[in-house]
């Protein structure tokens, strides 16, 4: 996946790749301080979403970095993907085992509140899936599913707060390799 930062999307793509140790472009562009730039160029579409050309792309202004620098974010990059990518696997493990409640014969199709599980508590998890599925979680299983729910939201929980410490991280870098005051930090993070 290449650097953008899908504003409406739970999963979010770092660019690690890098063609030589002299591009920083994949890493860099995951910073606010590029989508700061790049919203300020790029049309605005429905949904909160950004239009990108590459006559937009080709403008990202990427100043030299040392040799430590580009290692430093590009660690970081790697690392803030790693962590997204776990916390997708958790996501998607969980939700591929909510159609197991669904009863036979009906099409186990899941409803956006079920797809984004993690945003909800037990209570509502089982409220959703006796509207979609018309069948409540059986009784004799429902401790078993309120602690793997408890536990896989646990898991999402911690991982968000890593990546949110990571992201901060690589953003902290990235002002420093733009040399950028405190005023327009504060500009770039509003």
């Amino acid at each position: 996946c290449m650097a953008f930062h899908w504003l409406k999307i739970f999963v979010r793509c770092y660019a690690t790749v890098r063609m030589d140790f002299t591009n920083t472009f994949g890493e860099v562009t995951n910073s606010s301080a590029i989508w700061f730039f790049l919203k300020g160029i790029s049309d605005a579409v429905r949904g909160g979403f950004y239009r990108m050309f590459s006559q937009n792309l080709n403008r990202i202004p990427i100043p030299p970095a040392t040799q430590e620098q580009k290692i430093s974010i590009g660690n970081l990059a790697e690392k803030c993907q790693k962590l997204a990518e776990q916390r997708y696997t958790v996501e998607n493990n969980f939700r591929r085992r909510l159609p197991d409640l669904c009863p036979p014969g009906q099409e186990p199709n899941l409803n956006n509140k079920l797809k984004s599980w993690w945003l909800l508590e037990f209570i509502d998890l089982q409220k959703q899936i006796k509207t979609k599925f018309k069948n409540a979680i059986p009784l004799a299983e429902r401790n078993e599913w309120e602690d793997y729910f408890n536990a896989e939201k646990t898991k999402i929980s911690m991982l968000n707060q890593q990546i949110f410490g990571c992201e901060a991280e690589l953003n902290k870098e990235v002002f420093h390799l733009f040399n950028l005051t405190p005023e327009e930090i504060v500009l770039i993070e509003a």
